[in-house]
C-alpha cells in the first residue's frame, strides 16, 4: 500500500474547499519518481474543489488519442471542460491537444533511488521477486535493454517526435531533456521537496496548511543495501539523469512560478495527518 495515496486522497474527500487557483494541470508521470503519490494529491484536490480529474493509463498512445478524436470531434473539448487535472504515464499524448488550457508539471527523483526502485518494480511486475540479488542487479545493469538515464529518456521520447532518446549520448540526453523542461513545463520539483510542494499546491487551491511526516523516505532494507553497495556504479551509469536532477533540485523554487500566494497562514486551519492507519485507496 502506498501511504501517500491514502494520505492525499483523504485530505479533500469530505468537504469542498474555497477554490483560489484556476489553473488546469497536466502531470506527466515519469516511472518511480513518487508520481503515484502526487497523482493521488491531484485526485484528492479535484474532489475537494468539486471538480474532476482524468487518469491516463500506460496503454494509451498517440494513435488511440487520434482514433477517439476521429470518432468524436468533441473528444478533446469534453476532456478540457470536464477535468481540472490530468495525470499518468501517458498524459503527454494529450498535451498537444490541451496545452492552450493546461499547464504541464512533473517530478524528478534522486537517480540512484529511482534506478534501484525501477529494478525492484520490474522484478515484481515480471513475477521474478525470487531472483532479486546483488549478482542479478549487476547483470541487469550490463543488459543492453537496461533503462538507465530513464528520466531524461522519458522526457525526450514523450515530447520530441523527431528522434529517439536511445540514439543520444549522455551529453545530448541532458541537453535535450533540459530543452524539454524549459520549453514545456510550468512546475517542476523533486521528491525531496514533495511534502513542501504538495502543501504549497494545496494552499494555492484553497486547501489547509499541512503538518505531515516525511512520506517518501526509503525504508526497504534491501534497497538501502543496494544503494550502499552500488551507489557509485549507478551514478556513473546515470550521468545525464544526475545532471538533470541536480539542476532542478538547485533551481526548483524558480520552477514553482506563478502559483498564487497561500494568503493568511494564521487564518487557515492546519490539518495534522497521521498516515499509519489510512484505508487503502485505489486511484484507478
Amino acid at each position: 500500500m502506498n501511504k501517500g495515496i491514502a494520505l492525499f486522497a483523504m485530505i479533500f474527500s469530505s468537504k469542498p474547499t474555497y477554490n483560489i487557483c484556476s489553473e488546469k494541470l497536466l502531470f506527466f508521470h515519469i516511472p518511480k519518481t513518487a508520481g503515484t503519490t502526487f497523482s493521488a494529491l491531484l485526485y484528492g484536490l479535484a474532489k475537494g474543489i468539486n471538480s474532476k480529474s482524468l487518469f491516463v493509463p500506460i496503454k494509451i498512445n498517440k494513435q488511440i488519442i487520434l482514433k477517439n478524436i476521429q470518432k468524436n470531434p468533441n473528444f478533446i473539448e469534453e476532456i478540457i471542460y470536464q477535468n481540472r487535472f490530468i495525470f499518468g504515464h501517458s498524459a503527454n499524448y494529450l498535451w498537444p491537444h490541451v496545452k492552450e488550457k493546461f499547464k504541464l508539471i512533473t517530478l524528478l527523483r534522486d537517480p540512484v533511488d529511482q534506478f534501484i526502485s525501477h529494478y525492484f518494480w520490474k522484478k515484481r511486475n515480471d513475477n521474478l521477486r525470487e531472483t532479486i540479488s546483488e549478482k542479478d542487479f549487476l547483470k541487469y545493469m550490463e543488459d543492453e535493454n537496461c533503462e538507465n538515464n530513464l528520466m531524461c529518456k522519458w522526457l525526450i521520447n514523450g515530447f520530441f517526435t523527431n528522434y529517439k532518446a536511445s540514439s543520444l549520448n549522455e551529453s545530448e540526453l541532458f541537453q535535450s531533456a533540459m530543452l524539454v523542461l524549459k520549453e514545456n513545463f510550468y512546475l517542476i520539483t523533486t521528491t525531496n521537496k514533495l511534502v513542501q510542494f504538495g502543501s504549497r499546491l494545496l494552499s494555492a487551491y484553497g486547501g489547509p496548511n499541512l503538518d505531515i511526516p516525511e512520506i517518501k523516505k526509503e525504508l526497504d532494507p534491501r534497497k538501502l543495501e543496494f544503494k550502499k553497495n552500488f551507489k557509485t556504479k549507478i551514478i556513473d551509469f546515470n550521468q545525464a539523469d544526475l545532471k538533470l536532477y541536480k539542476y532542478v533540485k538547485e533551481n526548483q523554487l524558480t520552477f514553482w512560478r506563478n502559483l498564487p500566494s497561500p494568503g493568511s497562514e494564521k487564518s487557515k486551519k492546519t490539518l495534522k495527518v497521521n498516515i499509519s492507519n489510512q484505508k487503502k485507496f485505489n486511484i484507478i
